[in-house]
């Protein structure tokens, strides 16, 4: 069992006890740098009543030997704590000195962990990532468990949805634990895994802890169908999707339409139909169904939402109800409220079969009536039905069949699949497919280095800075550097700028200066401590005065 001490307040290091061949107490204190660790050996630990009652008795104090060995001092006083005088003394102990994420988190006693400040989050970590197959990455050289133990994840009080961490053992000296989003911090813990397993596991810890709270809401009003589709929608996760559980990116209805006199699906509001529908506390829409409920047995289309337990929600409340879903043909009858406009009619595209409509007389005159065979196309995607014959690519001019239309909100046109494909991508950070006009390039820092992607206008301007290369870098990836005021990419800060050891600022490397304990050290630093620094063979060092 080997120990170390540090020394992290000088003010209450000038209480020491120091050793009798010391003339003063600052000379000893002078010569401890704060922050350097100090290795010792079992002959300069001090225990209670001068020796070692039990094994896993914890030191009081250390005999820490500095000036090539020649002079000791003591770290605290017998009686009180390390720490109140100044110092931290701690065991260390090498675990698995392989492990990857250890290493870099720095010493660690694992002895002094008692359990874990969030145990529902760990012990889920452990039971999704650790007994499944994505648990298999770990290998022979790594410690998971440990990890845990050492980082001290817990779900962060303070900014809801982020977990917060212990970076390192000087951070958890310090109690100092930074919060990150979820995707940034199980990649922090599990590096090994590869971005569609990290994936995976964010979207499993959302849905596990509730970090979406969505308010189910109905309505018949033609205004409420308007809402549902036309508003503001909520962050996209990727929930799996079958014919009747759909995902609300996919949804061809799903925006403003404010070319139009009106909403298509306020056509759903004749009573008919009810809309169900969810929303996030932010008020955004994070899934709907339509339900028609004028028939004898209620009866839904597809269910669409953002993730799985938006779906599942609206899925519980269908059910409630009675309701089938997305069944063909169940909704023959059902009567929709009738827009004339232009040649045609405003209305949405059908999620059932039959997609066609009849126009209502007499007393149903005012309504179009679905009915396999009526006159009006019900197939359309861009909101205006119609008995006229499939639209052609804005592009290639193709004709196309009734699924086959893809809409562009950019060009206000209608594609074919391949032509839309060509002309627009889709952006993870804003979860829209964007025109590739608008598109602009960015640049991330991942294990496999530097990596260049399109993303649109918006990501670029939240999710990115602009770095003094010119580039526009994701903000996880940057530094600040408070000294010149910038923002500093990967490659500049490794290439020409260092941190600090004595205050972990970011400077630049001509400004380096080495301490005689091999610190780094910024040459402001030690002016503004008073120390005094020359430059040799091109190298800043710290001097004494009776060096100079």
């Amino acid at each position: 069992m080997t120990y170390e001490v540090i020394m992290i307040d000088p003010v209450a290091a000038q209480h020491v006890s120091a050793a009798m061949d010391i003339e003063s107490y600052d000379l000893c204190v002078n010569h401890l740098v704060r922050w350097h660790t100090y290795h010792l050996e079992d002959k300069d630990l001090m225990f209670t009543n001068g020796g070692r009652v039990f094994p896993s008795e914890e030191p009081v104090g250390a005999l820490i030997p500095i000036r090539n060995g020649t002079v000791e001092v003591a770290s605290c006083m017998f009686g009180v704590e390390p720490r109140e005088n100044g110092f931290v003394v701690r065991r260390i102990k090498e675990l698995h000195p392989t492990d990857t994420v250890m290493r870099a988190f720095g010493s660690y006693d694992d002895t002094h962990c008692c359990g874990f400040t969030d145990d529902s989050l760990v012990g889920w970590i452990r039971n999704t990532i650790m007994d499944s197959n994505i648990g298999e990455k770990q290998e022979v050289t790594s410690n998971w468990n440990l990890r845990l133990r050492a980082i001290q994840p817990v779900r962060s009080t303070k900014y809801h949805g982020k977990i917060s961490v212990f970076q390192s053992s000087k951070d958890a000296d310090n109690d100092r634990q930074v919060a990150m989003k979820a995707g940034r911090a199980f990649r922090f813990i599990f590096p090994e895994l590869d971005d569609s397993e990290l994936e995976t596991i964010v979207d499993a810890f959302r849905e596990n802890f509730s970090l979406r709270k969505y308010t189910l809401k109905t309505g018949k009003d033609p205004k409420h169908f308007t809402h549902a589709y036309s508003h503001d929608q909520a962050d996209m996760d990727n929930p799996n999707t079958t014919y009747d559980r759909k995902a609300m990116i996919h949804s061809c209805m799903r925006y403003d339409f404010d070319h139009l006199p009106r909403h298509p699906c306020s056509a759903y509001g004749s009573g008919d139909f009810e809309i169900i529908w969810l929303e996030d506390d932010k008020g955004c829409i994070a899934g709907r169904c339509v339900v028609y409920i004028g028939g004898s047995t209620p009866a839904a289309g597809p269910i669409y939402g953002v993730c799985e337990k938006s779906l599942d929600m609206i899925q519980s409340h269908v059910d409630d109800m009675g309701a089938t879903v997305g069944r063909d043909d169940s909704w023959d009858g059902a009567k929709l409220l009738s827009f004339p406009h232009q040649d045609g009619y405003i209305g949405p595209y059908l999620d059932v079969d039959p997609k066609r409509l009849t126009v209502g007389h007499g007393s149903d005159d005012g309504f179009l009536i679905v009915d396999e065979d009526g006159e009006v196309d019900a197939s359309k995607y861009q909101g205006i039905l119609g008995n006229s014959h499939y639209t052609t690519c804005c592009e290639c001019s193709t004709d196309l069949g009734e699924d086959d239309y893809y809409y562009s909100e950019h060009t206000d046109g209608q594609y074919c699949e391949c032509c839309y494909g060509d002309e627009h991508t889709f952006c993870e950070y804003e979860q829209e497919m964007v025109h590739n006009s608008t598109l602009v390039e960015v640049w991330t820092d991942t294990r496999w280095g530097e990596r260049s992607e399109m993303v649109s206008e918006g990501a670029r301007d939240n999710s990115f800075v602009e770095c003094t290369d010119g580039k526009c870098w994701h903000e996880d990836d940057v530094r600040y550097c408070e000294c010149n005021g910038e923002w500093l990419s990967p490659k500049t800060l490794n290439d020409d700028y260092f941190e600090s050891d004595w205050d972990g600022e970011i400077y630049p490397n001509e400004l380096k200066c080495m301490t005689e304990d091999d610190e780094s050290v910024s040459v402001d630093e030690v002016v503004d401590e008073g120390g005094k620094v020359v430059k040799i063979d091109g190298v800043w060092k710290i001097v004494k005065e009776d060096d100079e």
